[in-house]
């Protein structure tokens, strides 16, 4: 993926080997054509450019300038109203939100997948409230760092050859891969990182989205440390964080009382005033419930297009207890003759895949591949083998070959199948994750979801028990 400067007006694309697209305001990007290691031959490029979803986000950069030309957020009635009330002054009542320049709006879109409006009124907010360092403005009450495509508002790209796993040219030495930036154990491939908490509790805030061309769909919140659960918190991230808020004082985690009344005063009168719901349920949210096929091991729900006829999802014939219980007998047992014979039941579910994909049904190969990624044992198994390095004074991942594995992630295997074995001299036995991979590539793949399979594939190789900040102990390019 190369990317250029903004440039101003619209032209067609060009077909031929090289597909070039050139488009309002959007970095141009150059995306060869390239088969993934499924056979797919799809650019990844033109998932974010089909439909009414391009539009959308023409209609957002259309109502950010007519702000950037004024220069601030104008002033409601209901502002002016509410600040007669409560006689406060600029300082204490920030509706004046700094508007987020066209440089930064051009920066965040290197991620290469749509981000709402919400989400750059948001980082306004906390610009408002910490000028100097508005990554760090919810620290001192939530104890949450901005991150994810915060860190290009903030710049943090500049100086490095950004990639994602839309880039399909050879791998760049020490380049950092957007979509495994901040990246959790746990997080599937819809989840994309927004805010972090404490290293321990591993607590993370990330927008969810069921397509990768799409804007998201959710706000979630997660505890790596605790498991795979994605507990839904709105859809938008003001109403996310001030949930998160009277969540953290209804359980007496809140040191500075005063900071957390203006902070959640805040976020209710901003997000009202720029027209986000305050409802964890939203209408927007309980309409995606009625489309939710299956819940899977996350809670966050799964959603593919079923037809009348009830073609396009099909469950899977274990409850999500028992499912449980044949992953964790494959994992924990006591060598290949007793796990061999564990692995039968999966077999047969396998089995039930295949058949389910040709007859029109990928959803259930989405839900399988998802709970066999979600399940989660080898990470046990990771945190042991690591404890037994230390214990031998050793390094549980070499450096030269974190690097290497880091240099392959961010680019599809060309042409091959995928070979996780490449990572067993960097970490433990990964049991499920070959066939996570393959069931997860093919659902995404009749989805129409290539980009989320080519996550899968990054994040699989380089699985590692602690996010990634992609951008640290790295050399600029």
């Amino acid at each position: 993926m190369i990317f250029h400067g903004a440039h101003w007006g619209v032209s067609s694309c060009k077909v031929s080997s090289t597909v070039v697209f050139h488009f309002t305001l959007w970095p141009l990007r150059v995306v060869n054509h390239l088969d993934d290691f499924m056979g797919i031959h799809e650019c990844p490029a033109s998932e974010m450019l089909n439909g009414e979803k391009v539009n959308t986000t023409e209609e957002v950069n259309a109502s950010h300038f007519e702000r950037e030309t004024a220069g601030r957020v104008p002033i409601t009635t209901h502002q002016k109203r509410v600040r007669a009330e409560d006689n406060r002054d600029d300082e204490t009542l920030p509706t004046n939100l700094p508007a987020v320049s066209v440089a930064q709006r051009s920066a965040a879109a290197l991620c290469a997948l749509p981000l709402p409006e919400d989400f750059f009124n948001f980082w306004a907010l906390c610009t408002s409230m910490n000028p100097q360092s508005p990554h760090e403005a919810l620290l001192p009450v939530l104890g949450l760092e901005l991150v994810g495509p915060f860190d290009l508002l903030r710049g943090r790209h500049k100086g490095f050859a950004v990639v994602t796993t839309c880039a399909e040219e050879e791998p760049i030495e020490n380049a950092p891969n957007l979509d495994l930036h901040w990246r959790f154990y746990y997080d599937p491939p819809e989840f994309q990182t927004v805010a972090k908490g404490d290293a321990e509790s591993q607590l993370h805030l990330g927008y969810y989205r069921d397509t990768p061309n799409e804007l998201p769909v959710l706000v979630g919140l997660s505890s790596a440390q605790s498991g795979c659960s994605i507990s839904v918190l709105g859809d938008n991230l003001f109403c996310a964080i001030r949930l998160l808020l009277l969540r953290q004082k209804r359980e007496g985690r809140i040191k500075d009382r005063t900071k957390a009344e203006e902070l959640e005063r805040k976020l209710s009168q901003i997000g009202t005033e720029l027209g986000y719901s305050t409802d964890q349920k939203s209408k927007s949210l309980k309409a995606r419930d009625r489309k939710v096929v299956s819940r899977t091991f996350h809670g966050a729900g799964i959603v593919v297009p079923v037809d009348a006829q009830g073609v396009g999802y099909r469950e899977l014939p274990e409850s999500n207890a028992s499912l449980q219980r044949m992953l964790a007998a494959i994992v924990k047992s006591e060598d290949d003759a007793a796990r061999l014979q564990a692995f039968s039941p999966l077999v047969e579910l396998s089995s039930l895949v295949e058949f389910a994909n040709d007859e029109g049904d990928p959803g259930m190969g989405l839900e399988l591949g998802l709970d066999l990624f979600l399940h989660g044992s080898e990470r046990e198994a990771e945190e042991g083998e690591r404890q037994e390095h230390q214990l031998r004074g050793e390094s549980s991942t070499p450096s030269s070959c974190r690097q290497k594995l880091c240099m392959w992630s961010a680019h599809v295997d060309r042409g091959r199948s995928l070979d996780l074995k490449r990572t067993e001299s960097c970490g433990p036995r990964k049991y499920l994750h070959k066939m996570s991979a393959r069931f997860l590539n093919m659902a995404y793949s009749l989805l129409g979801r290539v980009r989320f399979g080519r996550i899968i594939t990054a994040h699989l190789v380089t699985r590692l028990s602690s996010p990634t900040d992609q951008f640290a102990d790295r050399r600029s390019k």
